[in-house]
């Protein structure tokens, strides 16, 4: 039988009999069906709350949990959407993996991360830490700056190398003075310092 009104009245006349701890079991899980039936096309999370509490043991547990969980992280992402706390969206993103809302925040808090990176970069900044921008930040937004910026650094790391290969004080004071920022400034300052005190 699927009707719980049948164990109901089976265990109301035979609470002592060798039958009634199965009754008992067969009764939870027809209520627990039924139940689960009764709330399966819902989106309010008291309703798998109350669940829970009342059949934990339930071979539905584990959805209601997800369902829960899944319904908990939709509420909660739609007060941290428009957030750009780097803090606030990793807890998320622990708390809610696997979920749709999870997975949205964890691609706004790569935005928030690339955007955090990008904003430490500066002109005196090298190749390395631009190809691990690239590296962390494969589909930012600000990768093809990431890119241009490479190219410009590997142009300026050519003309460093001619500068230093023998071109003198003046092919180092020619290279300063078009990259006088930039990550071999201060390369290039010292090294004619040297060839200041070498004259000396």
């Amino acid at each position: 039988s699927t009707d719980p009104a049948d164990f109901t009245e089976f265990l109301g006349r035979h609470s002592g009999s060798k039958l009634a701890t199965s009754a008992r079991t067969r009764l939870e899980q027809v209520v627990s069906e039924r139940d689960w039936n009764r709330i399966l096309a819902s989106d309010r999370f008291e309703d798998f709350q109350t669940f829970l509490q009342a059949h934990p043991g339930s071979a539905f547990a584990r959805d209601a949990t997800a369902r829960l969980r899944g319904l908990m992280a939709r509420e909660r992402w739609a007060e941290l959407r428009s957030s750009e706390d780097e803090a606030a969206l990793a807890d998320f993103c622990a708390r809610y993996s696997g979920t749709e809302p999870g997975d949205s925040a964890a691609a706004k808090l790569d935005v928030v991360r690339a955007q955090l990176e990008w904003d430490r970069l500066t002109p005196s900044s090298g190749i390395a830490e631009y190809e691990t921008f690239l590296a962390h930040h494969p589909v930012s937004p600000r990768v093809d700056d990431v890119r241009t910026r490479l190219a410009e650094l590997r142009r300026q790391e050519l003309e460093w190398e001619k500068a230093i290969g023998g071109g003198g004080s003046r092919a180092l004071q020619r290279f300063l003075a078009a990259h006088p920022e930039g990550p071999r400034a201060e390369d290039a300052r010292r090294t004619l310092a040297e060839y200041r005190a070498d004259l000396e």
